[in-house]
């Protein structure tokens, strides 16, 4: 081969490798702008309705939120592509709507659509009321409707001048539970020992694995919230439906067999209790409405479904929210501070940004002390969790306040207990509603161990170390030395715990220790026991900071986690839910148990040792109503 044709041959290979990778990048980033159009289409808000229908339709998704929607980026193009976006309503959005709608004079009503709704919250209902009871005292009308109503729906539905069910339907009120399932037998059956130091004697995390049934204490504790939180749901069914006796119906009482055995066949026992005004399908509810204010309710054999003339909810706030818009022309600036869920550090491969982690909250903190905000309002609703991703709020917010002199007020929605009051020490005032379960001021430890069980199996583990005590794994007993080193580490952070509080509410420290015990309150017993200020709304909480900053009229700023994740994240998720798929049916049930019980996932995510935290602070305890 001659020179000259080597280099030519050299050459279109040169040339081949150079068009390869321009298209190859020219693709990368198609595919990226190709992203980002569908991201920013998913994410575009509907059109702002300047007037609005004599209707305003409201029908939460599920629930009603604590906080303005949080998407990434990955969750807003999966969204797009699936075509699966529901209605996000959250509580202080649904507020400014009731108090707008009272004020405008082209709103005669209000239509609550709760058949998609599962279950409200009772500190949300008892935030929402003051503005529904203002919109009605205006003259307006509002007109609940449900294919059935869940206990906790119904108590939002009291609040209607009507209340309309499908014919099948029902009213399901069961009463306000506190119950848990307990593993010891199982635990024992299987021979895997679990290890549960902790501090404070009613810290009941650590129970199930323990023992086959409720403490005597913490049922004793459980009796007096499980009352308080029932006087407060029939009180807002006495003050709305007065002829009403909820206790009849109790699910399989004896009241409500004996209005089952004595209501005709033609008649329906909610409608003859009182609980409904009326009984029709869906269609039937709608066209009244319509017929009753003179809007269209048609059929659009287009879209295959029904139209109805009112405004949505979520459209209806665009008209007439300013939120997040600078006003230049006030000189100070507030900012609200969503923490909700479990607290832990953030799994870099997930993409959710409304987990409760430093990784989200800190920067916000920062942010606010780069803008020198007057104050932030923390709004809570958080069972606890991680000792050191607790700390490490505390503590950024403490910086907060010491760089900028500003103060911060702690709003505690359905919950905020263990370490979401570990955060709350930090606060100059907490405001917290009736409902609200908090307290929890304790630490826990847990540890599971299978020696036994491997050691039945054929399976030992032996080697040699520097340290006899260093290595704690599940083939392996924990040494009495381990033990001790773990308990004497849980006390330390339960002293701190009692000292934060003490310090910050100006209570003796062995008064502290008293009331702490890892004992939960609702919001009226945690007052009586000055563990927060006063009783109230996130308003109250909001008002109360601007009083304590003497801002006048601040601009309100609503903080959100920032999306960092890459689109390159979907590859990762795709290969989770693979992956997912594949695992046995017994792995899956075994996660499902995990992610169900607080205080399992909280140890097994935390871990033990040198490089994991052997410290939870968590309440585990749901309470139903």
């Amino acid at each position: 081969m001659s020179f000259w044709k080597f280099l030519d041959i050299l050459g279109g290979i040169v040339t081949y490798i150079r068009n390869f990778v321009i298209n190859f990048i020219f693709l990368i980033i198609a595919f990226f702008v190709f992203i980002a159009i569908l991201a920013s289409i998913a994410s575009e808000p509907e059109d702002i309705v300047k007037e609005a229908n004599q209707i305003v339709y409201i029908n939460p998704q599920f629930t009603i939120y604590d906080s303005p929607r949080m998407e990434s980026r990955i969750e807003v193009l999966l969204n797009a592509i699936n075509g699966t976006r529901y209605e996000h309503l959250y509580t202080e959005q649904l507020r400014k709507i009731f108090e707008a709608a009272t004020d405008d004079v082209n709103v005669k009503a209000v239509v609550l659509d709760l058949s998609s709704t599962e279950s409200v919250r009772l500190d949300v209902i008892l935030s929402l009321s003051p503005a529904i009871e203002k919109f009605k005292k205006a003259g307006k009308k509002i007109f609940a409707y449900a294919d059935s109503y869940s206990q906790s729906t119904y108590a939002l539905a009291t609040f209607a001048d009507k209340i309309y069910l499908s014919k099948f339907g029902d009213v399901s009120i069961t009463g306000v539970n506190a119950r848990n399932l307990y593993f010891k037998d199982l635990l024992d059956n299987v021979e895997i020992t679990v290890y549960t130091p902790k501090a404070g004697t009613h810290k009941s995390a650590v129970e199930p694995f323990n023992r086959n049934d409720m403490s005597p204490q913490v049922k004793e504790e459980m009796n007096l919230i499980t009352s308080e939180l029932w006087n407060q749901y029939t009180d807002i069914i006495k003050k709305n439906r007065p002829d009403l006796d909820v206790n009849r119906l109790l699910f399989a009482s004896d009241e409500l067999i004996a209005l089952e055995e004595s209501t005709p066949d033609d008649k329906n026992i909610y409608q003859e209790a009182g609980a409904v005004d009326g009984i029709m399908n869906r269609n039937a509810f709608f066209k009244n409405i319509a017929k009753a204010y003179n809007i269209d309710y048609r059929y659009n054999h287009l879209k295959n479904n029904y139209e109805f003339d009112t405004t949505d909810a979520e459209q209806y706030f665009d008209g007439i929210s300013s939120a997040d818009t600078l006003d230049p022309d006030k000189e100070k600036t507030i900012g609200v501070i969503y923490g909700l869920g479990e607290i832990s550090y953030q799994d870099p491969n997930d993409s959710d940004l409304t987990k409760f982690t430093p990784e989200h909250i800190v920067p916000l903190i920062q942010r606010a002390i780069k803008n020198n905000y007057a104050g932030l309002v923390l709004y809570l609703n958080t069972p606890g969790g991680s000792v050191t991703a607790s700390e490490e709020i505390r503590a950024a917010l403490q910086e907060y306040k010491e760089k900028t002199n500003g103060k911060i007020v702690v709003y505690m929605s359905g919950m905020t207990a263990s370490g979401g009051y570990w955060i709350s020490t930090v606060a100059d005032e907490i405001v917290a509603q009736p409902s609200t379960i908090t307290g929890s001021i304790g630490v826990f430890g847990m540890l599971f161990n299978g020696s036994k069980l491997t050691d039945n199996l054929g399976i030992h583990e032996d080697g040699v170390g520097t340290n006899p005590n260093a290595n704690i794994s599940f083939t392996s007993p924990l040494t009495d030395n381990q033990k001790k080193v773990i308990q004497l580490e849980i006390n330390k952070t339960y002293h701190s715990f009692l000292k934060l509080v003490s310090d910050s509410r100006k209570i003796d420290i062995d008064k502290v220790d008293e009331l702490a015990q890892g004992k939960i309150y609702t919001g009226y017993q945690a007052l009586n026991l000055k563990l927060v200020d006063r009783i109230g709304s996130f308003d109250t909480a909001l008002n109360t900071l601007i009083d304590i900053t003497k801002t006048g009229n601040p601009q309100v700023t609503v903080l959100m986690p920032k999306d960092d994740n890459s689109v390159s994240s979907v590859s990762n998720l795709l290969v989770k839910a693979v992956a997912r798929y594949d695992r046995p049916m017994a792995l899956r049930l075994l996660d499902r148990m995990i992610d169900d019980n607080p205080a399992v996932k909280a140890a097994v995510k935390h871990g033990y040792g040198i490089n994991g935290e052997s410290q939870i602070m968590i309440q585990p305890y749901s309470i139903s109503y």
